[in-house]
């Protein structure tokens, strides 16, 4: 499942489940990237690209 998603922008993720880990990631979306603030809660997507799980995040307002 791809995603259409306007907004692409390079971010770093921390995940709750393991403090310190910091991944370099994609962030996907329908806001501006000078709508994102820091501690900004995401929702984790897994994406299919060239036989690759590809793992993005999308903020919060967007997923629902």
């Amino acid at each position: 499942m791809a995603l259409s998603r306007t907004s692409r922008t390079v971010g770093f993720a921390e995940l709750d489940e393991q403090r310190g880990l910091r991944l370099i990631t994609t962030i996907v979306g329908e806001q501006s990237p000078d709508d994102l603030i820091v501690a900004m809660p995401p929702q984790v997507v897994l994406e299919e690209r060239e036989g690759h799980t590809v793992i993005l995040f999308l903020t919060l307002e967007d997923a629902q």
